[in-house]
């Protein structure tokens, strides 16, 4: 009896079929003045949706713009003051110092 080492080498290569690409979706022209493009795919009659982009513009009366906060504005603290603080809040959030 053969091993199947032997029956490997002896077999006859056969041809594998390679099933053919499909078709690119082909885009038919709208009917009447209607932006949607329809794209046909295997046969399928359904549209596709394609998305309109348009860029609005605001309106600056109707919704004016908030003025920024100027940095002069802020209160400006010590370094001593600041430290205070934040050992303030190290206080309240770790409890009592190490």
């Amino acid at each position: 009896m053969a091993t199947d080492e032997e029956d490997w080498e002896s077999a006859e290569p056969i041809a594998v079929p390679i099933p053919p690409k499909p078709s690119p979706p082909q885009a038919r022209p709208a009917i009447g003045s209607s932006p949607i493009t329809v794209i046909e795919v295997n046969g399928d009659s359904r549209t596709a949706y394609v998305p309109q982009v348009k860029i609005l513009k605001r309106d600056p009366v109707a919704n004016p713009r908030p003025t920024p906060v100027s940095a002069a504005s802020a209160p400006t603290r010590t370094l001593k003051e600041k430290e205070e603080l934040y050992n303030a809040a190290r206080q309240r959030i770790f409890g009592s110092d190490p």
